[in-house]
């Protein structure tokens, strides 16, 4: 049988992998709650500009670096081009998480589409 002190450090080893772990899956979550308010922030761009136009585009990159250090992607066939009421308007963005337990990157990727509002 184990001794008592070792099984108690055994125990407080277990406790601090499960917090660790728990912090990790809380991190996990966050970042994709940051994401989906950045899917809303660029849904609201696209469709007052009339499609991910240069203006759109820059005030989406502007937000991405000052609120999330720049750390998601946006991708879309009909960049810098403006499209009339009612068009839908793809795109995706991108971003990467790093898990603390192994060090696993994990690539997180939301698809969009909006509709041009300007007539």
């Amino acid at each position: 049988m184990i001794e008592g002190s070792v099984m108690k450090l055994f125990k407080i080893y277990i406790f601090c992998f499960c917090l660790v772990l728990v912090a990790d899956v809380a991190n996990y979550c966050i970042r994709l709650n940051q994401i989906n308010d950045f899917k809303q922030y660029a849904n609201y761009q696209i469709e007052r500009r009339g499609g991910l136009t240069k203006d759109a585009f820059q005030a989406i990159t502007k937000k991405n670096e000052d609120s999330y250090g720049g750390s998601f992607q946006i991708e879309s066939s009909s960049l810098n081009q403006k499209y009339p009421y009612g068009t839908e308007i793809t795109y995706s963005i991108k971003t990467t998480y790093q898990f603390l337990i192994g060090g696993h990157k994990q690539e997180i990727t939301a698809r969009g589409g909006a509709l041009s509002l300007v007539r």
